[in-house]
């Protein structure tokens, strides 16, 4: 009976444990997947579909909060929400790649007018990062950029398993 009793508790804590240090095993495949180039691993990990739609939704309300109010134009403003659509579309295919991905993990900037020719590091991914647990299935991972703004990429978890949803990224008003 202490036995039964013995390896329930084995594998309780075992669950528990892997279920805690689920989202450092996927920050780490993530890692790896970009490291190495192989995006069957970084996207087995990211949510892409959500992750861009997280953002898009993100770039339209940062948008619609910045035009100008007062301005009733219907037809010049559903051509300029169209217009911003497409361009936020376009910024986001861009940016949504393993490289793109890459550059916030390390709180750069990415450079569009450049083609991506440096070599991704490991150690330079999430380097002073800071991680916070937000509930039992959000995890949360707090990256100073070079301006000293922070963005927010957000894990949820899956039964066991844990994947990049959003990206919470600090967009200043010019």
């Amino acid at each position: 009976m202490k036995k039964v009793i013995l390896v329930a508790g084995l594998i309780v804590v075992s669950i528990v444990g892997y279920g805690a240090a689920g989202p450092y095993l996927t920050i780490s495949e993530i890692k790896t997947g970009l490291v190495e180039e192989d995006s069957e691993k970084v996207s087995k990990n990211v949510d892409f579909p959500t992750l861009r739609k997280n953002l898009k939704e993100q770039f339209s309300a940062s948008m619609s909060k910045n035009s100008t109010p007062g301005k009733k134009d219907g037809s010049l403003e559903g051509l300029g929400n169209m217009m911003m659509t497409q361009l936020i579309d376009r910024l986001l295919d861009q940016l949504m790649t393993d490289r793109g991905l890459a550059a916030m993990m390390e709180g750069k900037k990415k450079d569009l007018s450049k083609p991506d020719t440096q070599q991704i590091k490991k150690d330079d991914l999430f380097k002073h990062a800071k991680f916070t647990y937000d509930s039992i299935s959000k995890f949360s991972i707090w990256v100073t950029n070079e301006e000293g703004q922070e963005a927010r990429f957000i894990l949820t978890r899956d039964g066991l398993s844990w994947r990049l949803v959003n990206i919470e990224i600090p967009i200043t008003s010019s």
